[in-house]
């Protein structure tokens, strides 16, 4: 379904926001690179200009056909996410977009004009993922990137973080989330306790990771940072954090049931999906399933006791979870 996609863009289609009222509507943000966030797709100093294409489309036929809304980004912004807030009114819908590389933007016209939203971003502009809760409260997760000073390859690196909005995106606050958890890739919250937040992060990369194998060895050596993943949650709307799961885990991202209280779910790189029933005390490993770079679990709304299993590289997987 890329009818009226430019070609640049259709490499990769990461999110779409479906309008919660007119029927037939539906966003969706596009880049000419996949693999975000792994650092391989941004080593080169010129990545943004030999690759970087992307932006958002509308479509008022269920997908069949879109068109390009840019105003104010340009046919060059690589977009991995997109939320919108269903306070605003149908037909003027207030939307935000994590742009890779240049941050967040935001449209209060239904997606015909976007106006960068970067107040109290520091380091990394890889917006990569956004969260939005019922009361308009905005998360935003910041992938680890080079620096690329005066546009040269080094050795520096921003790392990821994880953002709080409580004013539409005006302004940004960055959640402590502790020294070693650097590399957060996904955030889900509780639909009966929106104070319950749930990240889920990488573990230890090695530098190569992010700035090539070659540079690494010829700058002092392919040194491996010490990074914590699994899963945190917070019980007071990210003011404080506790580790739940493996921080060995590189987790991609957090699922909370809404059906069953209690019951979380999560994917990882790690050839293992997990199933928690008590919110996140215990946790148990998903049988059938080993495939090793797993993306989100999501439960399937037609029958609750099934989930489908998104991955990077081994397609959906669905089914009744078991676990071991």
């Amino acid at each position: 379904s890329t009818k009226g996609i430019p070609i640049e863009w259709q490499n990769t289609c990461y999110w779409m926001a479906f309008d919660p009222e007119v029927k037939d509507k539906v966003w969706s943000v596009w880049s000419g690179l996949h693999d975000f966030p792994r650092g391989k797709m941004t080593r080169s100093p010129k990545w943004k200009e030999k690759y970087y294409k992307g932006g958002v489309a509308v479509s008022v036929d269920g997908g069949k056909t879109w068109k390009p809304t840019i105003e104010g980004l340009g046919p060059n912004t690589p977009t991995t996410s997109i939320v919108l807030d269903k306070n605003s009114p149908a037909n003027n819908r207030t939307l935000y977009i994590a742009a890779y590389g240049k941050g967040v933007y935001k449209s209060i016209d239904d997606g015909k004009t976007w106006k960068l939203h970067n107040n109290g971003i520091e380091g990394s502009l890889a917006a990569f993922e956004l969260t939005i809760q019922d009361d308009g409260t905005l998360f935003l997760i910041t992938s680890p990137i080079p620096q690329h000073k005066n546009e040269k390859a080094g050795r520096e690196v921003f790392m990821g973080n994880l953002y709080k909005s409580i004013d539409g995106g005006n302004s940004w606050k960055a959640l402590d989330l502790g020294d070693k958890v650097q590399f957060p890739n996904g955030l889900t919250f509780d639909p009966q306790n929106p104070n319950r937040l749930y990240v889920g992060s990488w573990s230890d990369i090695h530098l190569s990771d992010l700035i090539g194998g070659s540079l690494a060895n010829a700058t002092g050596g392919n040194e491996l940072m010490d990074l914590d993943g699994g899963i945190l949650v917070s019980e007071d709307g990210g003011g404080t954090w506790k580790q739940i799961f493996d921080e060995h885990q590189y987790v991609y991202d957090v699922t909370v049931d809404p059906y069953h209280p209690g019951r979380i779910y999560c994917n990882t790189f790690n050839q293992g999906a997990y199933r928690s029933n008590d919110y996140g005390k215990t946790w148990n490993k998903l049988k059938d399933y080993d495939f090793h770079w797993g993306h989100r679990v999501i439960i399937d709304e037609n029958n609750t006791e099934k989930v489908y299993l998104t991955t990077f590289g081994s397609s959906v997987w669905h089914g009744s979870p078991k676990i071991e």
